[in-house]
């Protein structure tokens, strides 16, 4: 964060730095989403002897596992994928090369996916609600037939991602998760010794 800042400050002088360094974000962020994947598909395995490896202890029976990607965290990971999925939505949104929306959406698509597969509930609440700010403050530009497609998108990539991840990888269910989570006054249970 200090090193992006330290970029920002001294070197965005005009527009087109700003979005080539936001862009060199992006990239950064594949490559978490690409460790992250790998990851989902090769837990508890060393990629690069000595310097790549997953975190998880290898089991006999590896179910429910909370990805954790290159920070070794699940909940950073969620909060890094929550702050760079509207980052991404953005450029996806001003793009005008077909090639690059189809990139960006695909990036949006696996952000999604990986941070469902973290189950870490504060950041995908923390998200949803500001995409929704995000609506409200573009209401104007907004018609009945874009929220539909919008909203189509949304619980269509929700409701695909959960069955896919909770079913056919060794990660489990952020909505059952989300589902089943309770509150003792505005705090979920499992938080309230913290």
């Amino acid at each position: 964060t200090v090193g992006f800042g330290y970029l920002i400050v001294n070197f965005a002088r005009d527009a087109k730095t700003l979005e080539r360094i936001v862009f060199a974000e992006i990239i950064g962020c594949a490559f978490v989403v690409l460790f992250s994947i790998l990851e989902l598909l090769f837990p508890g395995r060393t990629l690069v002897p000595g310097w790549l490896y997953t975190w998880h202890q290898k089991t006999l029976v590896m179910k429910d596992i909370r990805l954790q990607g290159p920070f070794r965290d699940f909940e950073l990971l969620a909060e890094f994928l929550a702050l760079n999925i509207p980052i991404i939505l953005l450029f996806f949104v001003r793009s005008k090369r077909m090639l690059f929306k189809w990139a960006y959406f695909g990036l949006i698509i696996l952000c999604v996916a990986i941070l469902m597969a973290t189950s870490t509930r504060g950041a995908f609440i923390s998200l949803s609600i500001g995409l929704l700010y995000a609506l409200w403050v573009i209401r104007r530009d907004l018609d009945i037939v874009k929220i539909t497609y919008i909203a189509f998108v949304v619980v269509g990539l929700l409701a695909v991602t959960e069955v896919v991840i909770s079913r056919y990888t060794i990660s489990g269910g952020m909505m059952s998760r989300l589902m089943k989570t309770r509150f003792e006054g505005y705090i979920p249970d499992t938080r309230i010794q913290a």
